[in-house]
């Protein structure tokens, strides 16, 4: 959303300027990071255009942030300055979404303003977590160690999402395949079977009487079928992946498939982890850390469970116990936790739960593969096993009569 903030700055001088946020929340945080007092703020309608859809807006991927940070820590060990820094990524990136934030964190730079404003300002090119750990690095003065761990986690979730997208993209190839086989089938081969039927004025089976009947609707229908297999799948995974309630409703269809929910469950744990581990190494308040990990998981269980563990937290309550309140944990991460809060090493705790639930998606994945495919091909047998037994079954009447 875009919207339009007056605030006064530290010299009781008004500001106004635009900015674009999830949330008036997040606006006034990050007016409240500037320094900034906010007197007014509004929500701003944008026009309407395709660019601005998230689904057709140009995203800096994931490469390239990656070499972004690594090229930064080593700038910043060799005694560049960001300054110049930004001027030899610019020689190197001239066109794309890379070549506008590196243009604006330039100018920013050239203003006096902090590095950080830049990421602040573009949330839907980096994450609030990847902002605040630059902001913390800022004012610590540790910006090179920060890149190198920015780089680092990265790389690891691109890794992460190359084994996910690896193991799923055969059992979908199959369903892909078997949907489109026996589509042809239906289309292109039974009506010639069929006719041939019709001809001999014979009984016909209620199987083949069926598939009869579902090849003379799709034959009729084709061009609008078509159009729906092809779009169907886009809009269901536009609504279950871009909208809150396509989203919600997804994560209770999940809930019913168990071996899919153990998956998910371990994925948002190492996520959950692995970023609070992060904040933590920072440096930033425990609050504010669980805050800023809840709005990543992407779950709307956990993210309520966090929200209410800040809430103890912010009573009194430990954190181990605080975590201890909500089922949705598992029991081992808790007693982890709380051992680390005892033992002062919450940070080195959490490194090793990360590391721990990275291992156990690899055996949930390879376990759901194992069971995916074979279901699969099930399927693919029952459906071609099907449409050859109705076409069997008539031929071998015709046959039978000579």
């Amino acid at each position: 959303m875009l919207f339009h903030y007056k605030a006064f700055n530290q010299n009781n001088i008004l500001v106004e300027g635009e900015i674009e946020m999830n949330t008036k929340q997040e606006v006034l945080t990050f007016l409240y990071n500037q320094n900034l007092k906010p007197i007014n703020i509004k929500t701003l309608e944008k026009k309407f255009e395709l660019k601005n859809l998230e689904i057709f807006a140009k995203k800096i991927t994931l490469k390239d942030k990656v070499f972004l940070f690594k090229y930064l820590a080593l700038m910043l060990s060799v005694g560049t300055d960001l300054v110049a820094a930004m001027r030899i990524l610019l020689s190197d990136y001239t066109t794309g979404p890379i070549h506008e934030f590196l243009l604006e964190v330039k100018n920013n730079l050239e203003k006096g303003l902090p590095f950080s404003l830049a990421f602040e300002q573009n949330p839907t090119q980096f994450s609030l977590i990847t902002a605040n750990l630059i902001k913390a690095g800022e004012k610590s003065g540790n910006l090179q160690e920060v890149f190198e761990k920015l780089s680092y986690t990265l790389e690891k979730n691109s890794d992460l999402q190359t084994k996910v997208k690896s193991s799923l993209s055969y059992p979908i190839i199959l369903i892909v395949m078997c949907v489109v086989l026996v589509y042809a089938l239906l289309v292109f081969i039974f009506p010639q079977m069929g006719s041939i039927f019709k001809k001999n004025d014979m009984e016909i089976p209620a199987l083949t009487k069926f598939m009869m009947t579902l090849s003379d609707f799709l034959n009729a229908n084709m061009v609008v079928v078509t159009i729906l297999m092809i779009l169907v799948p886009i809009i269901l995974f536009i609504y279950f992946s871009k909208t809150s309630s396509g989203k919600k409703t997804l994560n209770t269809i999940v809930n019913f498939v168990k071996p899919i929910r153990i998956l998910l469950e371990k994925i948002i744990l190492q996520r959950l982890c692995s970023t609070l581990a992060s904040l933590i190494k920072s440096g930033m308040p425990i609050i504010t850390a669980l805050q800023i990990t809840s709005n990543t998981l992407g779950n709307i269980r956990y993210e309520e469970a966090m929200k209410r563990i800040v809430l103890k937290i912010t009573r009194g309550t430990s954190i181990g116990e605080s975590f201890r309140a909500e089922p949705v944990f598992p029991s081992s991460l808790v007693n982890l936790i709380s051992i680390g809060e005892k033992a002062g090493s919450t940070y080195n705790i959490l490194i090793t739960l990360a590391d721990f639930y990275e291992k156990e998606i690899d055996a949930s994945l390879k376990s759901l593969v194992s069971l995916i495919e074979p279901t699969i091909l099930i399927f693919m047998g029952v459906m071609v096993g099907g449409i050859a037994i109705s076409v069997v079954m008539p031929m071998y009447k015709i046959v039978g009569t000579f």
